[in-house]
């Protein structure tokens, strides 16, 4: 809701300290979600490389 009213400060207003704001917040959204990205790449290459394993050992494939 606020980036809404600061978007519409900025664009009707012309608010200058809206759009500071503006850009701050997606820089620190920016900065979250690069963040998150890390942690999901994480869960989801321990679960593929389970998902991996565990095919291939009902398959009866080992690594050397």
């Amino acid at each position: 809701c606020e980036a809404v009213r600061l978007w519409r400060r900025w664009t009707r207003q012309d608010d200058e300290d809206a759009l500071d704001k503006l850009v701050r917040y997606n820089k620190e959204d920016i900065v979250n979600l690069e963040d998150l990205a890390k942690i999901i790449v994480d869960k989801l290459s321990n679960l593929f490389l389970t998902q991996c394993f565990r095919k291939n050992s009902k398959l009866g494939l080992t690594q050397n």
